[in-house]
């Protein structure tokens, strides 16, 4: 799954849904690269996909996926569906 942003900057109110999961774009924050290039990176809230804990997670505008569980129930390199597949959908602002 990737999830492309840097041809077309989303709206803060953008939803993004993994499967049945979804990600609210609440805003922007300054970033600064190891190169010392300026970026910024989106904030996203969703719900823990384990026990529904509302999380925070921060990401560059091209990514490879979104954390989907909490610091709790984090396994990382194991898939929320168990499927390969991961259906994405992008509902503008």
């Amino acid at each position: 799954m990737n999830l492309d942003f840097t041809e077309n900057r989303p709206a803060v109110g953008t939803v993004v849904m993994l499967d049945d999961q979804s990600f609210r774009l609440t805003g922007f924050e300054p970033y600064v690269r190891r190169d010392g290039s300026p970026s910024e990176l989106m904030i996203w809230e969703a719900a823990c996909a384990e026990c529904g804990t509302p999380i925070k997670v921060k990401s560059p505008l091209k990514n490879n996926g979104l954390t989907r569980r909490c610091v709790e129930h984090s396994k990382a390199g194991t898939r929320v569906t168990g499927g390969r597949r991961v259906t994405v959908r992008v509902i503008p602002a």
